[in-house]
């Protein structure tokens, strides 16, 4: 999707290859790489979900009154969107905070802070009207983290704005996590939620399978079957063994991703609240998770 912040872009992507090197520098730079990689496989997650779940909306809509582009998604385009933008605001914010720490002068990092600042606020009042529930509540959050670069004056520093913008910060990372259907430290699934759709959409329509035909991973009757009965039932065997594999992925990615987001949610609040040990531990955590996030986004893509 068209991203809101183009002319940041190689703004983004040079702390993006910097790398986690170590010291505050390293750690405001290791949390913008985690949360670029987050974006990239949240985006995947949800693709990934629409792709799955469209033979069964499908299947569902049958029986409906009307059908139009917004049946045929798990999510509407105009919340993919939302979340897509709200992510883009994250990242904006994430580059902030580690250019505040990259020695360049007060004055040149307060007036590109403020800038910043500015289009997330913007970029929030654009959604707005399109998201409701966990979307509006993250497009709120991220106005607030607008808000703390906006109110940011030269001579300040990282871990006192990360303090000012933990709480939004926290809101947005929880937000995402509950939509993909995960609650608590670390995240565990719920009864709601993209995972929770997915799994019961996929029970749901493949239960014959699962249950009969399938069970146990292998063709039920097959004894008693003719030489073209046998061939026509495992070919079909074949391509299911495929459906559930991708799904058995979709899951895996997804709750690797609620992971991952929760990681990057310890790692910013130990990194605002100034404790030591606290914070090497929380990064320690999330230089780890980076590497298996990308792996996620690249796993899920279709190309």
């Amino acid at each position: 999707m068209r991203s809101f912040f183009p002319p940041i872009a190689a703004f983004i992507a040079a702390a993006f290859f910097a790398g986690c090197a170590t010291v505050e520098t390293g750690r405001t730079a290791c949390l913008q790489q985690a949360m670029a990689a987050n974006h990239k496989a949240a985006m995947s997650v949800f693709k990934r979900a629409d792709e799955e779940m469209q033979p069964y909306r499908i299947e569902q809509a049958v029986d409906g009154p009307a059908f139009s582009r917004d049946t045929l998604s798990l999510l509407a385009p105009s919340d993919l969107a939302a979340w897509d933008n709200i992510l883009d605001g994250l990242d904006a914010y994430c580059a902030a905070l580690a250019d505040l720490e990259s020695g360049r002068s007060s004055a040149d990092v307060a007036a590109e802070s403020k800038s910043l600042g500015m289009k997330i606020q913007s970029l929030v009042r654009s959604i707005r009207g399109n998201g409701a529930g966990t979307v509006g509540a993250a497009g709120t959050a991220v106005s607030e983290l607008g808000g703390v670069l906006v109110n940011y004056k030269a001579g300040g520093e990282a871990r006192a704005v990360a303090k000012a913008a933990d709480p939004g910060f926290q809101l947005v990372i929880g937000s995402l996590v509950g939509a993909l259907g995960f609650a608590g430290h670390p995240p565990a699934p719920v009864s709601h939620g993209l995972l929770a759709a997915c799994e019961a959409s996929y029970g749901t329509m493949n239960a014959e399978k699962i249950a009969g035909r399938f069970k146990g991973d292998a063709i039920a009757g097959f004894d008693a079957m003719n030489p073209a009965a046998r061939r026509a039932a495992i070919k079909e065997f074949v391509a299911w063994l495929g459906v559930e594999q991708d799904h058995e992925e979709l899951v895996r990615s997804v709750t690797a991703l609620a992971a991952a987001l929760d990681k990057a949610a310890a790692a910013h609040a130990a990194f605002a609240s100034g404790s030591e040990g606290t914070a090497g531990a929380a990064f320690a955590d999330l230089r780890a998770e980076i590497q298996n996030t990308i792996k996620t986004s690249q796993k899920l893509r279709r190309e």
